[in-house]
């Protein structure tokens, strides 16, 4: 294997917040065979937050791990290296396990799940809209498909989603949530 990975955990304030760290590098701890770095950043809004992290990665690839969510199993990131092609990969997850590109993606129908699922080449990567919470992820995913074309997708359980109350699908107002649905909707139509 002769891709080293860069592990970017964007950080927020949240209920539990060490114990999802807790548990994210436990898992990370018991991966197999990758050389990786761990890029931690806490830096304002969630785009601007990503972006900074961006940033800071120097592995050849990028592997986004929200601070909620964690490695399924200790092959995990082996399994992603291994898998990787082209600019980027989006790998199953406990939720979501046979993640599929959809031409209707940037109506909000994802089907290739949360940014923990992706894993980035690092070289001419997009900017996170930082003018965006919600639809952040399916954003990212359309300027990745415009840019380079369809992810490679890894199928089968890779990653854990950490589903609980202060998740900030749970957080943020349903005005918020349609607002940035129309945005999404006008920006790709």
């Amino acid at each position: 294997m002769d891709k080293n990975i860069s592990i970017l955990i964007p950080i927020h304030d949240q209920p539990q917040g060490a114990y999802f760290l807790s548990r994210l590098f436990t898992s990370l701890s018991q991966q197999t065979s990758v050389d990786y770095e761990i890029v931690v950043t806490k830096e304002g809004m969630v785009g601007h937050n990503l972006n900074e992290g961006l940033k800071k990665c120097k592995g050849e690839l990028i592997k986004i791990m929200c601070q909620d969510d964690w490695f399924a199993h200790p092959h995990s990131l082996k399994n992603i290296v291994e898998n990787f092609q082209g600019n980027w990969l989006v790998s199953g997850s406990h939720n979501n396990q046979n993640p599929e590109w959809t031409d209707d993606l940037y109506l909000g129908v994802n089907k290739l799940g949360g940014l923990s699922s992706i894993t980035l080449l690092n070289y001419d990567l997009p900017q996170f809209g930082e003018d965006l919470e919600w639809m952040i992820d399916i954003d990212f995913y359309m300027k990745m498909y415009i840019r380079f074309g369809l992810p490679t997708i890894l199928e089968g359980l890779n990653v854990n989603i950490g589903c609980h109350e202060g998740q900030l699908s749970h957080t943020l107002s349903d005005e918020l949530k349609i607002r940035e649905h129309q945005l999404i909707k006008e920006r790709y139509e």
